[in-house]
């Protein structure tokens, strides 16, 4: 049989891998009319169809389960889209996806760079019935989407929130130098659940890399992030109606990502639950790493809670504004809410080099940072390795926080509120370089907590808990510590 050619770009295409499925196509349109007992439509219904000879480059119909009715798989070349990063390729892509039935479907975006302008791709269409489960693949490095304007490249939610929605395996790219700043992500994950982002490089954008507002069981993987003119995720729960709905983001995996050059912080979660951030390579951040903050939002208090950050490399946070707030490694701050945070894990984790904390657990007058812990980190050249403010109920163990210039770790409190019911067991708070001048640091109010078997070294003192009133370090314990108590 000859081999006939139906690409328009061949030397944008995986020529050998889609020719070789042109002609399976082609193959059985010849040979079979009818499979399991369902009827073809001429003999195939194709979508993509560029050079309108009934050989799609990927389209075929949905034969498998429900016979033939309605196409399931677009290629976005079927519909006009180009991908010489010239021609406006927005109404193509879209109206791809506007031809998917109502229950969804694949659209394939070919290598090429396509210009988006406008307000970007609805993946839940923009006429009929909102689509779910929905898929938007590109093919690797070579399909390039091209922000021009102040917009969204995709929106993956609809009002009623979407599910299983996917965006895999392309690249978002900002062509403005440096991006425009404006309020739209290069992905929006507003109102949708049980999706997925995966293997996605974000260039530059208009405001946050992905916005996660209102997501739930969302994974984001193997993404790298950069250029964003504020932060690279982020999460603000969403509010609806008269008497408002309060919709934070819930079970939010961030798995494999990179993060950097990014004006704000890497990852921002305002209120919230259920997040694992695993993996993940954080540098060059205008403010924090990682940020976790809980807040009052529609008068409502709502805490940032169950969050695990596992095996992340965090460093050279605060290149914008490195003080208060900002120029930490990881943040989990409560003071803003009627609640506290609880079920922070930190493990095995390295961060480094941030001008001003490399963890700081940071609670309210009225609320705690409780029921945590941060084990198995390496915390070195911050300007203070571990801060812990107002907590209860917490471990910290099995860390080597070292050549932190202030100190390896440092508990205190308010007078009324304070620490409590803390272990701080089996770390090293060394000072190799002397460049540390305390190793551990306990002041006012700390209480019934356990310092026992660390290794303390610094400049000035290696164990400091003169500022706590004695009262109050008569209920801890202290043993087997190595260090000069102050």
């Amino acid at each position: 049989m000859p081999f006939s050619p139906t690409f328009r770009h061949l030397d944008e295409r995986q020529v050998w891998k889609n020719e070789y499925y042109n002609q399976l196509v082609r193959d059985l349109s010849d040979s079979l009319t009818t499979l399991d007992g369902s009827s073809f439509a001429t003999p195939f219904t194709l979508a993509g169809d560029v050079d309108g000879n009934g050989n799609a480059i990927y389209g075929f119909s949905r034969w498998f389960g429900s016979g033939v009715s309605g196409v399931c798989v677009h290629d976005v070349t079927g519909y006009g889209a180009i991908g010489d990063g010239a021609t406006d390729d927005t109404a193509a892509i879209q109206a791809a996806v506007n031809a998917l039935p109502s229950t969804g479907g694949l659209v394939i975006i070919p290598p090429g760079t396509y210009k988006i302008t406008g307000s970007g791709i609805a993946m839940a269409g923009t006429t009929g019935t909102p689509r779910n489960s929905v898929a938007i693949c590109g093919c690797g490095p070579g399909t390039i989407i091209n922000i021009t304007t102040a917009g969204y490249a995709f929106a993956m939610g609809h009002a009623n929130g979407s599910t299983h929605m996917l965006i895999s395996d392309l690249q978002i790219y900002d062509s403005t130098t440096p991006p425009a700043s404006g309020n739209r992500q290069a992905i929006c994950a507003k109102h949708t659940s049980s999706s997925t982002i995966r293997r996605v490089y974000i260039n530059g954008c208009k405001g946050y890399g992905i916005d996660i507002a209102g997501a739930s069981s969302l994974m984001i993987r193997a993404c790298h992030i950069t250029r964003s003119p504020v932060s690279g995720i982020y999460q603000m729960p969403e509010v609806y109606g008269t008497l408002p709905g309060i919709y934070p983001a819930a079970n939010v995996s961030i798995i494999g990502c990179k993060i950097d050059n990014c004006a704000g912080d890497g990852i921002d979660l305002f209120n919230g639950s259920g997040f694992i951030i695993k993996d993940c390579q954080i540098s060059n951040i205008g403010w924090t790493g990682i940020k976790c903050v809980s807040g009052i939002i529609a008068g409502l208090g709502l805490p940032v809670d169950n969050i695990v950050i596992a095996g992340c490399d965090i460093g050279t946070c605060g290149t914008v504004e490195p003080t208060v707030d900002n120029g930490n490694g990881i943040l989990v701050k409560c003071s803003n809410s009627n609640y506290g945070g609880t079920g922070l894990v930190v493990s095995g984790c390295k961060i480094h080099d941030n001008p001003n904390i490399g963890i700081y657990l940071y609670g309210g007058t009225y609320n705690f940072v409780e029921n945590f812990s941060i084990s198995g980190n390496v915390i070195t050249a911050n300007a203070e390795g571990i801060e812990v403010f107002n907590a209860r109920n917490g471990s910290i163990s099995g860390n080597c926080s070292s050549d932190n210039a202030a100190y390896g770790i440092w508990l205190q409190g308010n007078i009324n509120h304070g620490n409590s019911g803390i272990s701080v067991c089996g770390n090293t708070f060394a000072n190799p370089t002397g460049n540390q001048n305390v190793g551990l640091l306990v002041s006012s109010r700390t209480e019934y907590c356990s310092f026992v078997s660390n290794f303390c070294e610094g400049s000035v003192s290696d164990i400091d808990y003169t500022g706590n009133p004695v009262a109050y370090n008569d209920t801890c314990e202290w043993a087997h510590n190595i260090g000069t108590e102050a």
